[in-house]
């Protein structure tokens, strides 16, 4: 309670957004997993000196690109999927790489997904199809659950929402007090 009497929040809440997680480790596949693990030694951290702590890891270029793909980047993407994995991979360690090596698609389709994707994003895409998107729907659905951004909406939504009118109160309050 405070002077006035009114119950206020017994514990702060800090919802921390690890963005652009997919570039940790210069867009390693494993990276959005990495910035996971870290995500919960965040959340651990007693430097935070009490606070109740979500760490939330998100790429919203994935997110992005999981909202507005379009079926020509879907099939540019399965040509890709559909390389040996040694020639996939070799194309896919550097954006200099990937331009310069000889794959089914032209120059101006490879710059258009590095200009969209990333290389990061274009080696999610990939090992998001290889692992069972078989089309533009299904591929946008896994980018965005991929992206981090439905685990944030989550957060906010379990610790705002049902909240609302306690912290618009504690809010008229502290404006009430002012005056």
């Amino acid at each position: 309670r405070d002077v006035t009497g009114v119950q206020t929040c017994a514990l702060p809440i800090l919802i921390g957004v690890l963005s652009r997680a997919d570039e940790l480790d210069g867009g390693d596949p494993g990276s959005l997993d990495a910035a996971r693990r870290e995500s919960v030694r965040l959340g651990g951290a007693a430097a935070m000196g009490g606070l109740h702590q979500d760490w939330i890891p998100v790429s919203g270029l994935l997110a992005v690109r999981g909202q507005t793909l379009r079926q020509s980047e879907f099939a540019a993407l399965a040509v890709l999927a559909g390389l040996g994995a040694r020639d996939r991979e070799a194309a896919l360690l550097s954006p200099a790489r990937f331009m310069g090596a000889e794959l089914p698609l032209n120059a101006a389709e490879r710059d258009g997904l590095l200009a969209t994707f990333g290389l990061g994003g274009i080696r999610a895409g990939v090992r998001l199809i290889l692992d069972g998107a078989t089309d533009a729907p299904a591929l946008a659905r896994a980018l965005v659950r991929r992206s981090g951004l439905d685990e944030l909406r989550e957060a906010l939504a379990n610790r705002f929402d049902g909240r609302a009118g306690q912290l618009k109160a504690y809010s008229a309050l502290r404006t009430l007090r002012a005056v």
